[in-house]
């Protein structure tokens, strides 16, 4: 949030600098009679790019042959934190009001955001490694915004979220028996979510056509319950005798923030 807030007041003291350029003061002679200034319009549609970074967490519960969670486990709960780099792209479509602009978009982000974590049995035996990744996210947001100065725009954003996500699962045996201390089953799925967002971020006009900005977005994808149509996070795991058996991760929840930065091209004067 603290990166968020400072980058957008670096977009406020910029323009405003650039406002008192224009009007002269830096050289000490009035270019009112000689400078016309540009019409901004922030009306139009508009695609553009991003990178960013993002921090947050994930939890679930585990599931073995039926037993949700079951006492097996010294604790059924597992989750870690993740975080990491992310780019993307985003398209949309603004519409002003005088000093007020109001506008949609949608985007899509792709990086390295992920984390895992390790439950063992009560008798210590058996532990379960958890690896979940976010492939790909992304939003579907509307905005509002304010013209501090008719170059730059704060704005407040919320709306749809969205992501793919990847779980590895893999199965250790710490027995005083074969197989000692050794993998004895591996598995992976992935899963959808969709959830929310809501930010807040700052806009800057370069030039009729040409924008960058700096947003923070809280994104909460809610979570996954286990349902007999197989909504959840399932996986068939291999044992030491070469069976199968049916584990599962159920109420996976995944909150993050992401702080990213990106410039836009609009179409049209």
């Amino acid at each position: 949030m603290r990166f968020a807030i400072s980058a957008i007041a670096l977009l406020a003291c910029t323009s405003l600098a650039s406002a008192a350029d224009l009007n002269g003061s830096s050289y000490g002679v009035s270019l009112k009679d000689d400078y016309v200034a540009p019409v901004y319009n922030w009306t139009g549609l508009y695609v553009g790019g991003h990178v960013g970074y993002a921090w947050g967490d994930w939890n679930g519960e585990t599931c073995t042959s039926g037993a949700c969670p079951g006492d097996i486990w010294e604790d059924p709960t597992v989750g870690a934190s993740i975080d990491g780099w992310l780019g993307g792209l985003q398209v949309g479509a603004n519409q002003q009001f005088s000093s007020f602009v109001v506008g949609i978009e949608a985007d899509a982000s792709w990086g390295d955001l992920g984390g895992s974590d390790s439950i063992t049995t009560k008798k210590g035996s058996v532990e379960w490694i958890e690896d979940l990744s976010i492939d790909v996210f992304g939003t579907v947001r509307g905005r509002l915004g304010f013209l501090i100065t008719p170059q730059l725009l704060i704005y407040g954003t919320g709306g749809l979220a969205w992501a793919k996500t990847d779980l590895k699962h893999t199965v250790w045996h710490h027995e005083n028996k074969a197989p000692y201390d050794a993998i004895t089953g591996r598995a992976s799925t992935s899963e959808h979510h969709i959830g929310w967002a809501a930010g807040v971020g700052g806009e800057w006009m370069l030039s009729r056509n040409l924008t960058v900005r700096a947003e923070w977005v809280h994104v909460d994808l809610g979570d996954t319950h286990y349902h007999p149509d197989g909504k959840t996070y399932n996986f068939s795991t291999g044992d030491e005798s070469g069976r199968l058996r049916s584990d599962q991760l159920n109420n996976v929840d995944i909150k993050f923030d992401v702080f990213r930065v990106g410039v836009n091209y609009k179409f049209g004067n």
